[in-house]
């Protein structure tokens, strides 16, 4: 009974280009036809035009173009039996990323069923359908392309659909078997290397049987669900702008290649807009089968007013003419944009200059060594000029764009000059690059370390991390405190101590410490250089290295330190003095180990570094036009 109502479907669907019944153990994919009018009417070629809601069925990286919401639907009867409908729709989440959901689905009812003596049996009907999740992304507005390729401004977008076939029958429990489902999925990609000329690829149902990716029915039986590969191109060769040839008419010529199954089949289309509200399609459509390649003509008309259009398309399939078949769609193209009309250049018009730094705003922190900035530029005529920072400008579908190298860290200014034949525009904007660390994102610390690190006061490890958990150890507190007194580091000829030989990656540090007495080694002429550093330790070095003194310990400073401990009249003096904010309303806690992170907190807050601190984050001092010429701890920073 299964085969019988298979064969019955795809004898319906067969004729109307769907499948072939040849091969049984291939499933039906609805999403092979349910391309919209008007693609059907320029011989389903789409790939590389991929716009509008459409472009959900045929290439999903279209969705990385959407700037409004789009919805398509489009319905058909196939040879009066089937019923054919479409709907689709895509709304942006960002000026980058879109999403979309659609369905596809063909129904077919009262088939009359008939045992093996040819006894009737009843009717039944039967749906097959596909519903789609898709998603896209244009990786130039999301920046990602423009940081990866800074010079090209290409645009290159990329889409992915999941499917949920399913097909079922009623009517009948003779039929119960052919109910099935499965998932499946296709990835799309967009590239426009040049304004004129689009370039896209589909591939569908990449998921391999081997990976769980068939139809599954009631009886057991399993289905393939066969990959299809698409490639496609459009070309404008006429239009107001971004075409070969000027023209106030649109004429887009189009061509896709399959590689299905069966073969290779070719699809030709040209669209051609013969008035704002009236387009003429017409194309070539070809179906590989086992018997071989079947070419059909196509045409199509599309009427649009407003953000609506309706599309009808004319599809025969052989000479057969109940074959022929005719395709409506109704769609909504999203909010209408203003559109350039050719006229003549006016005569002697001298442009009015805009020039204005769009993105970052003025006084951005920013972490990258290479800063990507958006331009509003308009009038600057043939002979007018911009730069940024001595950079051009170039121009992308998003706009102008300009990236500026901020090879060092700290304070730069980014200037825009803009000049036609009347206007000059200059514009600024203060900008700080930081340094910064994988780990300390979310840290406690992130600031202090961020700036002791602009400022070459501490680094991190070679991996990109600051560890800023881990204890200090004494060779690293020497290395810090000669960076932050920006002592000259002295050529080693012997080891500082005998556990400290010249070669030692601390060991111009330690000698530089040890000659300005702001370390000690122990008695039996050794320094200990891996040895952790505790919190009273710690406080002891930086009062000291900060010029404090010590005071007469008249009250507790922690609740775990009392009047008698040997450091309580420094560790007063350093909790007065602002080092210790951080262990505010808390135990000091002796022996616990200073870590990475405490180090830095409390040499922020010392007179060596809290005043370059100060000059580093205001955004009131600092800059000028010669940014390479900043004074040490505002523009140029030992690393």
């Amino acid at each position: 009974m299964r085969k019988l109502i298979s064969s019955v479907i795809c004898l319906s669907l067969i004729l109307a280009g769907v499948a072939y019944a040849e091969n049984l153990s291939a499933a039906l994919d609805p999403l092979y036809l349910g391309v919209g009018a008007r693609p059907l009417g320029m011989g389903r070629c789409f790939v590389g035009i991929a716009e509008n809601a459409e472009t959900l069925i045929l290439n999903p990286a279209g969705l990385g173009n959407f700037d409004s919401s789009k919805i398509t639907s489009m319905y058909s009867s196939l040879m009066g039996e089937a019923n054919y409908f479409t709907f689709a729709g895509g709304i942006p989440i960002n000026d980058a990323v879109a999403m979309g959901a659609g369905i596809v689905a063909t129904s077919v009812n009262d088939i009359k069923l008939f045992s093996h003596s040819g006894s009737p049996e009843g009717t039944a009907s039967y749906t097959n359908g596909v519903i789609f999740l898709s998603a896209g992304v244009n990786l130039e507005k999301d920046g990602l392309l423009s940081n990866l390729f800074p010079n090209k401004g290409k645009d290159l977008l990329l889409g992915a659909s999941i499917k949920m076939f399913r097909q079922s029958s009623s009517g009948s429990e003779l039929v119960s078997e052919v109910n099935g489902s499965g998932v499946n999925a296709d990835i799309g990609v967009l590239y426009t290397p040049d304004s004129w000329l689009t370039l896209g690829v589909n591939f569908q149902n990449i998921i391999p049987p081997s990976m769980g990716s068939k139809i599954t029915f009631a009886d057991g039986v399993e289905e393939e669900i066969p990959l299809l590969i698409k490639f496609g191109s459009k070309i404008r060769v006429w239009g107001p702008e971004k075409a070969l040839t000027e023209s106030n008419n649109i004429l887009d010529l189009a061509l896709d290649v399959d590689l299905a199954k069966w073969g290779t089949a070719f699809h030709g289309g040209v669209e051609y807009q013969l008035e704002k509200w009236l387009t003429l399609r017409a194309g070539f459509d070809q179906d590989a089968s086992p018997a071989g390649i079947a070419s059909n003509p196509t045409f199509g008309v599309g009427f649009k007013h407003h953000d609506f259009s309706f599309d009808y398309a004319y599809h025969p399939y052989g000479d057969i003419s109940e074959n022929t078949t005719h395709f409506f769609s109704i769609s909504y193209l999203g909010e209408e944009k203003p559109e350039i009309e050719v006229t003549e250049k006016p005569k002697e018009r001298k442009p009015t200059l805009i020039a204005r730094i769009l993105d970052p705003e003025n006084k951005s922190i920013v972490y990258s060594k290479t800063l990507r900035v958006k331009l509003e530029l308009e009038g600057l005529g043939e002979k007018g000029h911009a730069t940024v920072n001595g950079e051009d400008p170039r121009e992308t579908r998003n706009g102008y764009l300009a990236y500026v190298p901020l090879e060092k860290p700290g304070k730069h200014l980014v200037t825009l000059k803009a000049a036609n034949e009347n206007d000059k525009i200059f514009e600024s904007i203060k900008i700080l690059r930081l340094l910064t660390f994988s780990d300390i994102k979310d840290d406690w610390a992130r600031d202090p370390i961020e700036s002791c690190a602009t400022l070459g006061l501490v680094e991190g490890y070679p991996d990109g991390t600051f560890k800023p958990g881990r204890a200090l150890s004494r060779a690293e507190l020497a290395t810090l405190l000669v960076r932050a007194q920006n002592l000259p580091l002295p050529n080693v000829t012997s080891a500082p101590f005998k556990d400290v030989p010249k070669s030692h990656w601390a060991a111009k540090y330690i000698t530089a410490a040890k000659n300005e007495g702001l370390v000690k080694g122990y008695p039996d002429g050794t320094f200990r250089p891996n040895n952790k550093i505790n919190r009273v330790e710690g406080i002891m070095v930086f009062s000291r290295s900060d010029g404090l003194e010590e005071v007469d310990a008249d009250e507790v400073p922690f609740p775990d330190i009392s009047i008698k401990h040997w450091a309580a009249g420094m560790i007063i003096a350093a909790r007065d003095a602002g080092l210790l904010e951080y262990l505010e309303g808390k135990s000091l806690k002796p022996r616990a180990a200073l870590t990475r992170a405490e180090a830095v907190e409390i040499l922020s807050k010392t007179s060596l570094a809290k005043f370059d601190i100060f000059a580093l984050r205001n955004f009131d001092i600092g800059f000028s036009e010669n940014d390479e010429t900043q004074p040490h701890a505002i523009m140029e920073f030992k690393l």
